[in-house]
């Protein structure tokens, strides 16, 4: 079985020895979180985005990849760690909940970053919003179809440690939001 080594060192707590996703499954979330994604075309434009040309420069591309970036990161290693250490969770349970949490913050981000502004005060297309409603409520039952999805390996996740991992998709998205607002108050000369 392949590892994910995030760490030297059996001990260490960035140790895993399990796969994060198998192949079919990164499949299918990419194919779930193309719905929403797709929807991004029938968006709403905040009106200060329409009064002027939007002007891109490679530092700015850059200082947005790495600030958000390291957010996204900072939350996969946290869930990472709280699969492995704290609920001691087996390459299947692993996999359903990684599955769980990798999707909702992929359908989160795209909800956040569409706007420069907050997030609440911008409001998403009705596809846009109904899309990711329908993926993401799809996204926390998949582990629970039961035959339908053992094609996939997922497996029923304890009460526990799916609550466990919503905090965690809920924090990310705070992190997200707040990194948002000093990305766009802090531009560099």
């Amino acid at each position: 079985m392949p590892r994910l080594i995030l760490a030297e060192g059996a001990d260490h707590p960035l140790h895993a020895d399990a796969r994060p996703l198998a192949a079919t499954q990164i499949l299918l979330n990419n194919f779930l979180s193309d719905f929403p994604s797709l929807a991004i075309s029938s968006d709403n434009v905040d009106r200060t985005a329409l009064e002027k040309a939007q002007r891109w420069s490679i530092r700015d591309v850059r200082r947005f990849m790495i600030v958000f970036d390291l957010v996204s990161t900072t939350f996969d290693l946290v869930a990472f760690f709280l699969l492995q250490k704290v609920f001691g969770a087996d390459e299947p349970v692993f996999q359903s909940a990684w599955f769980v949490v990798s999707l909702l913050t992929e359908l989160v981000v795209v909800l956040l970053l569409r706007t420069t502004g907050p997030s609440c005060k911008s409001r998403p297309s009705r596809l846009l919003v109904s899309s990711t409603i329908a993926v993401a409520g799809l996204a926390m039952m998949m582990p629970y179809l039961g035959p339908l999805v053992a094609a996939f390996g997922f497996v029923p996740l304890h009460l526990t440690l799916l609550m466990s991992m919503l905090a965690v998709v809920a924090a990310y998205a705070v992190a997200t939001e707040a990194s948002k607002a000093a990305f766009e108050r802090i531009k560099p000369e």
